[in-house]
Parts: C-alpha cells; sequence; structure tokens
C-alpha cells in the first residue's frame, strides 16, 4: 500500500520534495533521480542504505544517525551536512564533495568532514573532533594507523582549502 512520503527542510519544514510511494527510501531514491534540490533536507535516522545518490546535492543536510551502508555518493555534494553518527561504512564516496574517505585504520572505516568550522572525525563508532580524536588515540601503540588516519584527514582538509577552526588555548596545550 502507498503512502505519501516528504522530503522537508531540517530548519523551515518546507517541503522539498513529496511523492506517493511504498517507502521513503524509494522517494528519496526518485529525488535524486529526478535532480530534486535536497540542499538542506531532513534525512535524520533513515535507513538509505543502499540508495544511490550520484550527483545528489546535500548541502547542509541533516544526516545525522542515517544508515548509508552500500550508498553510493559519487559526485554528490555534502558540503555542510551534518553527519555525525552517520553510518557510512561501506558507502561509496567516490568524488564526494564535502567529506575525506580515511580507509579501514586497524579494520574501521574512517570518515572526515568540516561541521561548524571543526574537522570531525570518525573511526569504527568514534566520533570527535580532530583535536579530540588526537586525544584519544595518542601513545596508544596498536592505534598507530588510526593516528597516521587523522594526519592524512587534515593534510587533505588543508589541500581542500577547508578553513578550519584554530584550537583554543586549552586544546593546543
Amino acid at each position: 500500500m502507498s503512502s505519501l512520503f516528504e522530503i522537508k527542510h531540517r530548519y523551515s519544514n518546507a517541503v522539498l520534495f513529496s511523492l506517493e510511494t511504498e517507502s521513503l527510501e524509494f522517494c528519496v531514491q526518485e529525488a535524486v533521480r529526478l535532480s530534486a534540490d535536497l540542499r538542506g533536507a531532513d534525512l535524520e535516522g533513515v535507513d538509505l542504505g543502499g540508495v544511490i545518490f550520484r550527483g545528489a546535492d546535500l548541502v547542509g543536510a541533516n544526516l545525522e544517525d542515517t544508515n548509508f551502508r552500500g550508498a553510493i555518493f559519487r559526485d554528490a555534494n555534502l558540503e555542510g551536512a551534518n553527519l555525525e553518527g552517520a553510518h557510512l561504512d561501506g558507502a561509496d564516496l567516490r568524488g564526494a564533495k564535502g567529506i575525506i574517505h580515511m580507509g579501514t585504520p586497524n579494520g574501521w572505516h574512517a570518515h572526515a568532514w568540516l561541521r561548524d568550522g571543526w574537522l570531525s572525525i570518525r573511526v569504527g563508532c568514534r566520533e570527535f573532533r580532530l583535536p579530540e580524536a588526537r586525544d584519544h588515540w595518542a601513545g596508544k601503540d596498536d592505534r598507530r594507523e588510526v593516528m597516521a588516519a587523522l594526519d592524512y584527514a587534515e593534510a587533505v582538509a588543508t589541500i581542500r582549502q577547508w578553513a578550519l577552526a584554530a584550537p583554543t588555548n586549552q586544546e593546543a596545550a
């Protein structure tokens, strides 16, 4: 049985796309296929594993706690998206803007993105801002791969000229 599914803006609650269909997953897939403007979309907590986001504009979207395992983001724009708690394990991020895929240091999927001027880091189930991530994994001999991934993420963010917030005096110490 079909129902009306709506994709709304995360702040204004305006309907960005709607479709009578079987699932929100299919509604999102159709919105992307039809090049709907999904900037600022609120997709928090949705299971979108396997959805193809090729070329989608998800600038500023709320994707917190969303399952994207197996999703394809080739050439999608995720700049400024809230990816806190998002599950990107197994997602194809080739060519995606606004996210750095850091591989699988110590066997954990790792990603970085810019959020509120901070380089946010997710390694496995752990999520920190860059200075906090360094503090958490520093001095752990069995986490040298993770530390190298943090260096990589910071270097790529610099190359991409992402404006990173300067650490506070407490963080710099």
